[in-house]
Order: structure tokens, then sequence, then C-alpha cells
């Protein structure tokens, strides 16, 4: 195989290997919202698992949503979701602009929450979908329930 082989083939494997967010368990919206933009916008072929944040501490070399050390966590500023359009340099549109409100309700004015009736239907409906086990890292019931959203805001 000559170099130019051996490149394509490289590359090949480069872009079909999914990389492998962590997060701690339980799952919480905002980390959910993160998962989701790198789903939709970033890596269809990401995984995601949650582990017990007793039991194992995430390195600042691994690929971490929402905890100490991830470039993708909350600040006293900026929800999770918020650093992460911004990290990827998502286009904003309806959909992002509704979730950044909601989230940032959610996340850092949560006691006003009970004045937005939209902003908690959305809260019961999301929540109920979230893995009920830290072995279950199945997020697709919440990510389609966010593509739905998308679609009914647009």
């Amino acid at each position: 195989m000559g170099r130019v082989g051996f490149l394509m083939l490289f590359l090949i494997t480069i872009n079909s290997y999914a990389s492998v967010y962590k997060s701690y368990y339980p799952w919480e919206s905002d980390s959910i919202l993160v998962a989701w933009v790198i789903d939709k916008f970033v890596d269809k072929n990401a995984s995601f698992i949650a582990v017990d944040k007793k039991e194992e501490k995430l390195s600042t070399n691994e690929n971490t949503i929402n905890t100490s050390n991830s470039k993708l966590r909350r600040t006293a500023r900026f929800t999770a979701f918020e650093m992460a359009v911004k990290y990827y340099n998502i286009k904003e549109d309806r959909c992002i602009n509704r979730l950044k409100k909601i989230i940032r309700v959610l996340e850092m004015t949560p006691w006003k929450k009970e004045e937005y009736e939209d902003i908690v239907k959305f809260e019961e409906r999301f929540v109920a979908l979230f893995p009920k086990e830290i072995k279950d890292n199945n997020l697709s019931r919440a990510f389609k329930y966010l593509d739905n959203f998308c679609k009914e805001v647009k």
C-alpha cells in the first residue's frame, strides 16, 4: 500500500472512530443537552456514559461533560449547554435560543421556574426520559424529545 492509500485508510479509520464522553450519574438536564449538541452537531458516532462520582474521578485528558475539569461545564455565568454551543460554534436558531432560555432558568435560577409554566412542563417531560440506572447509557429517548421540541419551535 502506498502513502496515499495508507493516508486514506488512516483518515477513514479516524472518522469512523466514535468518541466516548463521560459525565457523572445521575444525568442532569444540562449534561444531556450538551450530549445532544455533540450527537446532533459534532459527532454522530459519539457514545455517552455516566459514572459514579464517588468511585471514578475523571481526568483532564478525557472527554467529559459538566465535570469540574470539563471545558463543557457550567460556570458562574454560563450553563454547560451554552458553553457547548459556544465551544463547538453551533449556529444559533430559534430552537437553540429557546433551549438556552429553558436551561438558564433550570440551572441558574431554579427558584424562578414556577413562573414559567412551559419550562416546568418541558422539565417534567424531559427528566422522565433520563436513564434510571447508572448502567443505562441510552440517551436516545431524551435526544428524540429534544429533536421533536426543536421541530415544534421552528
